[in-house]
Parts: C-alpha cells; sequence; structure tokens
C-alpha cells in the first residue's frame, strides 16, 4: 500500500478525535486517495458525486487539510474530485445519491434509536470564548441550559455564516443539561434526520407493515426527546416531506414543553422554508452570532493555546496576531490554522514564529492578502450604484445617493475591523450613532429584501 494511502487513513484517525463518526464517514472517510504530489504538498483524492464533494469543500476542506499536515509531516493541500464512474456500474439517482449513506432500521436493536448522542466534549460553556459578537447568544444559552423548555425561550434559534460558534453554543447547552439534569438530550444535524426519514420511506415501501414499526421508532427517537438539538435547519429547504415530518415534530415537543434549538446560516425570514414553520421557529428567542472582531479573535487564539498548553512567548504571540488579523470570518479555520502552526514546527524542529506561520499557512494566508479599507469600499459601492465618490462624503440625502451611503457604512461595519466613530470620520465626519442607525438598517432591509441580499453579497464578493 503506498504511504500516502496509509497517511490517509492517518488522517481519517486523527480526524475521528474531531468530528462525530456520522459527519465523518457521510462526508470524508469515502473519499479516496488517488494521488500525492510531494513537492506542491497536495493530495489528490475522489468522491461518489458533486454534491458530496461540494460540502466536503465547504465544510470540512480546512480541517481535513489541518489533519492531513499532521499526519502526512508536512503542510498538505487536498483537492476533491468527482470519481468517474465505470459505465457498467448504475449510479443512484439524482435525489437519492445527495442524501449520503442510509440508515438501515432493520439493522438497530430496538433501543438503539433513542441512545445516539453526537455531542463534541470540547464544545462546552467553558472552551467558548464571549466577545461583542457573540454576548446575547451566550446569555440566551446560559439561561437555556439552565432552565430549559421556557415558552418564551423555546424554540432557541441560533443563526450566522460558517464557523462562528453556533454549534458550539448548542452542544455547550447539551453538555451542560446532561451533566446537570437527567433529560435526554439528542443532538442531530438536519441532514441526519433528512437520512434516516429517508431510510424509514424506503423501510416502509420494502417492508410493509414491519416498515411501520421503523417509521413509529423513528417518531418516537424524536418526540420523545427532552431537548432536541438540530443543526444547520437550512438543509430541509426543498424537501417537503421532511419538512413536513420535522414539523409535526416540532409540534409534538412544544406542545409538551421540551426545547428545540436549532441553528441556521441564515435568519428565519431568509429561509426558503413556508410560513408556517418560519413563524413557529419565532416563537421563542432568536439570536444572531456574528464575525469576531479582532480583539475576540485574539481571545480565542490565547484561550486555544492555554488549553493546549501552549506557552505564549513574544514569537507566538505575534503569530497568534498574524492570523487574528489575516483570518476575519471563521472560528475555526482560525483555530485549526492556529493548531497546524504549533503542531507542525515541532515536527520539522522549527520555532513557533511569523517567519514559520507564514510559510505554513503561505496558500492560507495569500487568500487573505487583499486588505479591505473604507475607501475601497465606498470606490466598489459608488462604481456599483453610479454614484461619484464625493456624494460619499457629501451631506445630500436624496435616496439614491443616501441609500448607497448607508450601504458602503454598513459594509464597512462589516468588512473592516474599523469603529463606528472612526466609520463616521471617513464619511465626511459623521456622528457613530448616523453609522449605527445605517448598519441596522441595511441589516433588516437584507431581510426583507432578496435583491439587496443579492447585491450585498455581489459587492462582498467584489471586495474579495
Amino acid at each position: 500500500m503506498p504511504d500516502f494511502v496509509n497517511n490517509w487513513e492517518k488522517t481519517l484517525e486523527i480526524l475521528r478525535e474531531e468530528l462525530n463518526d456520522t459527519m465523518l464517514d457521510t462526508w470524508i472517510a469515502p473519499l479516496v486517495p488517488k494521488k500525492l504530489d510531494e513537492a506542491a504538498g497536495t493530495l489528490y483524492v475522489e468522491g461518489e458525486n458533486e454534491y458530496k464533494i461540494q460540502r466536503f469543500n465547504e465544510r470540512y476542506l480546512q480541517i481535513a487539510n489541518t489533519a492531513a499536515t499532521l499526519a502526512f509531516g508536512q503542510p498538505i493541500h487536498i483537492e476533491a474530485s468527482v470519481a468517474v464512474i465505470p459505465p457498467a456500474v448504475e449510479a443512484l439517482p439524482e435525489d437519492i445519491e445527495k442524501l449520503g449513506p442510509s440508515h438501515d432500521y432493520s439493522d438497530y436493536p430496538d433501543d438503539e434509536l433513542s441512545q445516539e448522542n453526537y455531542l463534541n466534549p470540547r464544545y462546552n460553556f467553558g472552551t467558548f470564548v464571549v466577545g461583542e459578537n457573540s454576548k446575547m447568544a451566550h446569555a440566551a444559552a446560559l439561561i437555556i441550559a439552565k432552565d430549559p423548555g421556557k415558552k418564551n425561550l423555546n424554540p432557541f434559534f441560533l443563526y450566522g455564516e460558517s464557523g462562528v460558534g453556533k454549534t458550539h453554543l448548542m452542544h455547550a447547552i447539551g453538555h451542560y443539561i446532561l451533566k446537570n439534569s437527567k433529560k435526554k438530550v439528542l443532538y442531530v444535524t438536519s441532514e441526519m434526520f433528512t437520512n434516516e426519514f429517508i431510510s424509514v420511506i424506503d423501510s416502509d415501501q420494502r417492508k410493509g407493515s414491519r416498515g411501520s414499526d421503523w417509521r413509529k421508532k423513528f417518531r418516537d427517537k424524536y418526540r420523545k426527546t427532552d431537548i432536541l438539538l438540530i443543526d444547520d435547519i437550512q438543509f430541509l429547504e426543498g424537501k417537503e416531506a421532511t419538512i413536513n415530518e420535522f414539523f409535526n415534530t416540532f409540534e409534538a415537543l412544544i406542545a409538551r414543553n421540551k426545547q428545540i434549538i436549532i441553528t441556521s446560516d441564515r435568519s428565519p425570514e431568509q429561509l426558503k422554508l413556508d410560513d408556517r414553520i418560519k413563524s413557529r421557529f419565532m416563537w421563542g428567542i432568536t439570536a444572531d452570532i456574528q464575525a469576531p472582531d479582532y480583539e475576540t479573535r485574539v481571545a480565542i487564539l490565547l484561550s486555544k493555546a492555554e488549553a493546549e498548553n501552549i506557552e505564549v512567548t513574544p514569537d507566538v504571540r505575534a503569530v497568534i496576531e498574524l492570523i487574528a488579523e489575516r483570518i476575519k470570518k471563521n472560528v475555526r479555520e482560525l483555530e485549526s490554522s492556529f493548531s497546524q502552526v504549533v503542531t507542525l514546527a515541532p515536527l520539522v524542529g522549527e520555532e513557533i514564529n511569523v517567519s514559520f506561520a507564514k510559510k505554513t499557512l503561505k496558500n492560507i494566508l495569500r487568500n487573505k492578502e487583499s486588505v479591505i479599507t473604507v475607501e475601497g469600499i465606498k470606490r466598489a459601492v459608488c462604481k456599483y450604484y453610479n454614484v461619484k465618490m464625493q456624494d460619499m462624503d457629501s451631506k445630500k440625502r436624496m435616496r439614491a445617493i443616501a441609500y448607497p451611503r448607508q450601504i458602503a457604512m454598513y459594509l464597512a461595519k462589516e468588512m473592516t475591523d474599523y469603529s463606528l466613530p472612526k466609520i463616521g470620520e471617513s464619511f465626511g465626519g459623521r456622528d457613530h450613532t448616523t453609522v449605527l442607525y445605517a448598519c441596522n438598517k441595511i441589516r433588516e432591509d437584507i431581510k426583507m429584501s432578496e435583491a439587496l441580499k443579492d447585491d450585498i453579497e455581489e459587492l462582498k464578493s467584489i471586495l474579495q
């Protein structure tokens, strides 16, 4: 067996410590290592379909790169592509192959459906670094953990971009409840929920009345739990039968005052689900977790260094500040980049310093090098909306000028580390309250307008 195949197996062993079995076995373990370009530090792997490759690249590529770097003993970047299916092999229908491996309920012991639990042991309140971006969400999570099921806090809907800590807080609630009560806690991703429900439908079709027994076990599993944690609810979009099953599960749990905690990459209003379920998501409390500011990013890495017993020397501090300065949005990427540096350095006999960090993370940092400034944002917005640059700083209040100016202020707050007063200064010496009003207005307008949301996303892509 080639060395790179052995090292891929070691990579999976490392990842098994980081991810739950379902995530690993669905999205990463099925990938087949095909070739290693040692000089370029690139490992080429293949998967069975485009959807799984996309999910791997979006969710697991960074952590897999880190694990592979440890396993191979050198910086490794994974390139994943779709395997060519031989003509003799019949591919699964598209709507089925997207769902990942199914659960064959005939293989389950009678009590196993109620015993599943996939909480990450490291995701607890003690390891969650609270910043301005997460104060409200953290406070609500603590209250719910101590007294789950309260009407005005049920459901608890957490939303924000990938990697900002939603799953961490959700798992922290689960751990706290398990430690301090005898309540049943069930954590699943919406993908897992969908996969199991598809399997139940398949059992119904293949086994008749016996399949109905498994439908009952499936429903009992979800409807008789005390705390249901369901991750990435947006995955249910477009799956009408699964949405209907989840809706009925939701209703059954709420009726029994059982706590439901949901995460999403978007607010309830922005989800492409029917209104009846979106309105129920807003019955309790919704909280968004935004990308952490620079100070919080530094605090996160200092906490990680402490957890891993790494002395924060001036060189290590400089590495932390470099990574925190460049990686602004995704906490997982932030932490895994730091882990990659501090773990690899002793393996290759190097000191942990900025020079080694830049060399080790050159591919990651290269993508983060473009510095986004308020002036750059103003130029991009002016070009996009056909507004003159001097109008950004002027006192003109006509909507054709004022609204793009507000969008530019919002983007400045979202994409730079500038304070509100500093942003105000950059827009003709405006007061920080004007900037705050603009940011809040655009944030609310995005929830109501798909067109504006698309404009904002396009402007972000241009700036990045």
